[in-house]
């Protein structure tokens, strides 16, 4: 028997509900014999209803989480754009200035210290190139972005520099809020996941909460009522033997 899908699921719920509700009194006598009267019922409608409601709220964070992560991906490919642009431009203006290269993190420190405070004047001590994965991932995008925009705006003569070629500080400012705004939306994105994840537990749960009623439902009620196949289809199920 094929997989059944999570609509097809929740429809053979809700055949099984509708034909009770239609049912003539024969049918509801002989469905009680067996254990399933109106409080049988009523309480497989509160299972299927949680059921539907759980599907509904995991669609709704699946959802969320596709849009946090379409949000992050643009904003993450345009911090980087933006980030490598200025790189280039300073390893330019800053070709013959070793000390300025390392102070907004474009090349490994002479002499790195580990565990280094900021500065005095609030800059960021440049911290040295880490493996290539690390350099590509977010983590890393977001450790240069503020040390390179963080650096180049609390030195004065840095900065000076930058401005002469397009870089005022208001551009930097700007730039740098924007790395500032990625690490927002990553930890968004993380939030918007994790609920994800947690709705679509829930709703495995009452859905398996649900095919367990069915499953049994099936089990007894499909020879019960053998002699009244009429019974079976308007519940939406089939004789022992005939095909699903």
């Amino acid at each position: 028997m094929a997989r059944q899908t999570i609509t097809e699921q929740l429809d053979a719920g809700l055949l099984i509900l509708d034909g009770y509700n239609a049912a003539e009194q024969d049918m509801r006598s002989r469905l009680a014999r067996v254990g399933y009267d109106g409080a049988a019922f009523d309480a497989f409608r509160q299972v299927w209803t949680k059921a539907g409601g759980a599907r509904s709220v995991a669609l709704g964070e699946r959802g969320d989480q596709h849009g946090a992560t379409e949000a992050l991906n643009l904003l993450h490919q345009k911090v980087a754009e933006q980030i490598s642009a200025l790189s280039q431009t300073a390893k330019a203006v800053f070709e013959n200035d070793a000390d300025a290269r390392t102070t907004l993190g474009l090349e490994m420190p002479r002499r790195p210290t580990a565990h280094a405070q900021p500065a005095a004047d609030g800059s960021v001590p440049a911290a040295p190139p880490e493996s290539s994965r690390r350099d590509q991932s977010l983590a890393g995008l977001l450790d240069r972005g503020r040390i390179l925009y963080g650096n180049a705006l609390s030195h004065p003569e840095l900065l000076s520099v930058l401005t002469g070629v397009g870089y005022d500080g208001a551009r930097l400012q700007q730039e740098l809020d924007e790395v500032t705004a990625l690490g927002r939306a990553d930890a968004v994105q993380e939030r918007e996941k994790g609920e994800a994840t947690a709705s679509t537990t829930d709703q495995k749960a009452a859905l398996t909460e649900m095919q367990d009623w069915i499953g049994r439902f099936r089990g007894i009620v499909t020879p019960a009522l053998r002699d009244k196949p009429q019974y079976l289809t308007a519940l939406g199920l089939k004789p022992r033997g005939g095909k699903r």
